[in-house]
């Protein structure tokens, strides 16, 4: 076995074994465990196939380490143009502040959505005068709305709950949007803040442009940086997803 085999199969393992951990072993890294795992699988392939001379598995070969280059520019590219927006704008006064959904266990808020809902709390602490509209729906494996368990914790915080307006049919951020716009608009419209993951800012503000809302994005940091990078990395596969639908 020559050194350049060696060193693929060892590279191979390496990415079957991350993609293992992050999929089975821990919670919010799946995305990033499925790209490795389709990483490995390909440079196994060049592994196994390495030396051998058949025309088209050459240009297997060559058309495979293209796509796995190619890959790897993606992710450094999509996860910089995602991180660069991530600080978000300065913290302003305005009459609503939309907090996008992240997902309930059971009826408890996940580790994503609290992050949302403590930059919540320090935002309307700061500005008595803002009204919240927290909004998602209902998804699976959740006992509640996500719109009532945000509202719930908020109000356990000591807002008072005649400042949370529930939007409780969005099932993703798209949808957050649109429906919130409406709220707003039957109210006589205002200023908007809008408040997501570091991560999500990039989109949500895309997906804010095309609703026609002119948005502050306030972002809530992700408490683990591993964590942000692999939802930053998932975000290229959403961006590519709302654009083939046309919401951006």
């Amino acid at each position: 076995m020559t050194e350049m085999k060696k060193i693929l199969f060892a590279v191979s393992a390496v990415c079957f074994l991350l993609a293992f951990i992050l999929v089975f072993a821990l919670v919010g890294y799946s995305f990033s465990g499925y790209i490795l795992f389709l990483a490995g699988t390909v440079i196994l392939f060049l592994a196994k196939t390495h030396g051998v001379t058949k025309k088209r598995v050459l240009h297997l070969r060559r058309v495979l380490f293209s796509c796995l280059c190619l890959g790897v520019i993606f992710c450094i590219v999509i996860t910089s143009v995602v991180l660069h927006d991530a600080p978000g704008d300065a913290d302003i006064p305005c009459d609503y502040v939309i907090v996008l959904d992240a997902g309930l266990q059971k009826d408890v808020p996940s580790r994503t959505l609290a992050d949302r809902l403590i930059r919540a709390e320090n935002y309307m602490k700061s500005h008595p005068e803002s009204i919240a509209i927290v909004s998602g729906a209902q998804g699976s494996g959740e006992t509640v709305t996500e719109a009532f368990a945000m509202k719930r914790w908020l109000a356990s915080r000591g807002i008072d709950e005649s400042r949370i307006l529930e939007e409780d049919r969005a099932r993703n951020t798209n949808e957050n949007l649109k429906f919130s716009k409406e709220i707003i608009d039957g109210r006589g419209g205002g200023s908007v803040a809008i408040i997501s993951s570091d991560y999500h800012i990039y989109r949500s503000k895309k997906l804010a442009v095309a609703h026609g809302i002119d948005a502050t994005m306030l972002a809530a940091p992700t408490t683990l940086t591993v964590l942000r990078l692999n939802y930053a990395l998932r975000e290229g596969a959403a961006l590519i997803k709302a654009m083939l639908l046309q919401h951006i």
